[in-house]
């Protein structure tokens, strides 16, 4: 495990917006585009999963890196908070987004988590 990624519906009146988190905690994974890539797949997973049509990030100042890979994925940046000293990015997913991140996941393959634990323990056994 090289960091974690996670998305939230922090907002009960509007199940349609979805807040992203990223860590490459391991700093000898950084830069090798695994962000990049674990944020399309939970992006997608939230899209054709959870009805998410909208995502926003919330990076703090100094972050430069993670704001740039946001701005690549094409992520507006909405607010500064000097308070928080962190950034608002956001992005729509209208259908040519839908379709790209569709795409990005076309060769992946879904596997239920249950079967990958069992497997694991006849590897163990």
């Amino acid at each position: 495990m090289v960091g974690d990624v996670n998305i939230f519906l922090t907002d009960p009146t509007d199940t349609t917006l979805a807040e992203l988190e990223i860590m490459i905690a391991e700093p000898s994974y950084r830069g090798k585009g695994i962000g990049k890539e674990v944020t399309r797949m939970m992006m997608c997973y939230g899209v054709t999963k959870l009805g998410v049509k909208k995502f926003q990030v919330k990076i703090g100042l100094d972050n430069e890196v993670s704001i740039a890979m946001f701005k690549k994925l094409n992520f507006q940046e909405v607010s500064v908070c000097k308070v928080f000293k962190e950034v608002t990015l956001k992005m729509t997913v209208d259908e040519s987004v839908r379709m790209r991140l569709l795409d990005d996941v076309a060769d992946m393959k879904e596997r239920d988590y249950r079967q990958t634990c069992s497997n694991r323990q006849e590897l163990v056994s």
